[in-house]
């Protein structure tokens, strides 16, 4: 398990800031504040099934994605909304994009600040340190992500699911189901 909750705190860092900078009346019937002007948005993946690994562990994730559930905050196939963050910074350096953020979700805190880089089409690398809390524990990590694309979607499964592999066991995570 903490070998997901580290994979998720990783995945997280990328896809925290995907969310469009406008309010829709949607948003405001949720109660959710606008999403903070002036807020560089993350990298935008290809279209596709994307696999992840995070270096030293056994574990591989892949993401189905679309351009609507990269819309909807879901890069990496996460469910973080970018305003339950106080700060969430991208910014354009050589090669891609360094952030940092400090999210809030689900009684789930956690701060990220590291570089993304690739060409997001085929493949992007991620290096973060990385601290998250939630019931009283915190985690500390620092973690390489490395993803790839690898095609289109199987058609078993649709944006926004996930599938986690650990020490041989498999996790099926439908689309809007948080991971953790």
């Amino acid at each position: 398990m903490r070998i997901l909750a580290g994979v998720c705190f990783a995945a997280i860092a990328l896809a925290a800031c995907n969310k469009p900078a406008e309010t829709t009346d949607a948003q405001a019937v949720a109660g959710k504040p606008p999403v903070p002007a002036g807020i560089d948005a993350a990298p935008h993946l290809k279209a596709g099934m994307w696999e992840i690994s995070v270096e030293g562990t056994p574990m591989r994730a892949q993401s189905c994605l679309d351009d609507a559930t990269q819309s909807d905050g879901a890069a990496l196939g996460q469910n973080l909304d970018r305003r339950d963050c106080v700060k969430s910074d991208w910014n354009r350096i050589p090669g891609g994009m360094a952030f940092e953020i400090d999210c809030t979700t689900d009684g789930r805190h956690f701060t990220s600040k590291g570089t993304v880089t690739g060409d997001f089409n085929t493949a992007y690398r991620m290096e973060a340190d990385v601290s998250g809390s939630a019931n009283g524990k915190t985690l500390t990590a620092k973690q390489v992500v490395s993803a790839r694309y690898v095609g289109a979607c199987p058609a078993n499964m649709k944006p926004g699911d996930k599938r986690i592999t650990v020490n041989g066991q498999t996790l099926d995570v439908p689309a809007g189901r948080p991971l953790g």
